[in-house]
């Protein structure tokens, strides 16, 4: 599990690196993520 959160935190980087918008890309991405394991609770 560590080891999947380090690798979520070097891929943030280097998005970032590359444009600072990468960061609002991947957190809104992650948030779509969470919302729909939530609607996946919901209705299973």
């Amino acid at each position: 599990m560590q080891k999947f959160v380090k690798n979520i935190r070097l891929l943030i980087n280097a998005i970032n690196s590359v444009t600072p918008m990468g960061v609002a890309i991947v957190s809104l991405s992650v948030a779509v993520l969470a919302l729909l394991l939530e609607i996946a609770k919901v209705f299973s």
